[in-house]
């Protein structure tokens, strides 16, 4: 659906967006059972019959380091919907312990943001059972809010933590 806003233009980009499960606002919306909600958004979005999405990033230069790895990756064209295969650099990990870690740090990046010479670069203030989003124009133009974006879903989807 084309934005009517004056100066605001849609975004094209993702052509993998997530399937809502959720009634439309048009309609009468009846109570929804919040863990149910979530297993019909895993069962409609979730693509276990395909290749699954290597993630390669490495942890030798540090936490921050990885962190800047991990969000140029979902600014990448990744298939979030495919299972997640991560690898890090020299390094030797079987199972789930490797996404489970990955998806950890990914939300780490919402959460606590980047660490950086001069100031740190966070995306959300406020309590901590509330936050919100800053006002970061230059954030918003590099990508950086829609990798965020980007991050919390794929976390919700493939059961990473919240």
């Amino acid at each position: 659906m084309p934005l009517n806003i004056s100066g605001v233009q849609q975004d094209n980009e993702d052509d993998s967006h997530l399937v809502p499960v959720l009634e439309s606002r048009d309609e009468e919306v009846q109570p929804v059972d919040a863990m149910d909600a979530v297993k019909r958004f895993r069962d409609a979005n979730k693509e276990t019959n395909k290749p699954r999405q290597l993630f390669s990033v490495s942890r030798m230069e540090g936490i921050e380091e990885l962190k800047r790895d991990v969000l140029v990756a979902y600014k990448s064209k990744a298939n979030l919907k495919a299972r997640p295969r991560v690898r890090f650099e020299e390094e030797e990990g079987a199972g789930s312990g490797p996404v489970r870690e990955f998806l950890l740090t990914a939300m780490k990046i919402a959460d606590e943001g980047i660490g950086n010479t001069c100031k740190p670069v966070i995306f959300f203030e406020g309590e901590r059972d509330h936050r919100l989003p800053l006002h970061n124009q230059s954030l918003r133009l590099t990508g950086a809010f829609k990798a965020v974006g980007r991050i919390i879903g794929h976390c919700a989807l493939h059961e990473g933590p919240a």
